[in-house]
This record gives C-alpha cells, sequence and structure tokens, in this order.
C-alpha cells in the first residue's frame, strides 16, 4: 500500500496510492470497529515532510487548531509548498465554524426575542 495518512479529529488525510482504487474507507470499514472509522476522506495533493522524510504532524495539527501558519518552520520541511493545502483547508474549516457559531447564536437570537 503506497498511501500516506494525516489523522486530524475525525477526518483522515489521504494522499491516494496505486492502489486506490480499492478504497480506503473499505479497507478502514474491513480493520477497524465503526468507533474507529473517521466521518471524512479526504485526499490532499501531499503530506509535509522533514528533511530526514518525517511526516510533520504536530505543526498541521495546530494550523488546524487556529495556529498563525507563519508559526510553522518552512526551512525544516523538505517539501514546503505541501503545507499549503493544508494552511488553506485550516483557513476554510476555521470560516467555517465561525459561520456556524454566528449563524447558532443569531438562531438563539431569534428564538429569545422572537
Amino acid at each position: 500500500m503506497n498511501e500516506k495518512l494525516a489523522v486530524h479529529g475525525e477526518t483522515v488525510l489521504w494522499k491516494p496510492g496505486p492502489d486506490a482504487a480499492a478504497g480506503p474507507m473499505g479497507r478502514f470499514l474491513a480493520s477497524a470497529s465503526a468507533r474507529h472509522v473517521p466521518d471524512e476522506i479526504v485526499a490532499v495533493p501531499g503530506v509535509p515532510v522533514t528533511h530526514a522524510g518525517k511526516k510533520v504532524e504536530v505543526p498541521v495539527k495546530k494550523l488546524f487548531t487556529g495556529a498563525d501558519p507563519r508559526s510553522v518552520d518552512r526551512g525544516a520541511l523538505a517539501n514546503p509548498d505541501a503545507l499549503d493545502w493544508f494552511v488553506a483547508r485550516a483557513q476554510e474549516l476555521g470560516r467555517q465554524t465561525v459561520r456556524e457559531v454566528e449563524d447558532a447564536e443569531s438562531g438563539a437570537g431569534r428564538a429569545l426575542h422572537g
């Protein structure tokens, strides 16, 4: 299997390998209980790695928890361009979360006052 996985919460970020036709969700369902199957599987263009070839998990996780993208040392990455997708995705999810909170608050305000 030539796939690369990075896990964030209930989302698995996946870079397809040559056997992608078998589908990662099917393999998860076959090898894990339903409790351990992610809610979503997202294909990524690349997984950021250090010059030693280690996956960069902690800085990516911090991006998804709201850390400033400038806090990641791109000089430590063998493929710093791979980080761009994660920065954009984290910002997109952050905007969605803000919208959800604002919508919930405005709905609660209407329920209290309407």
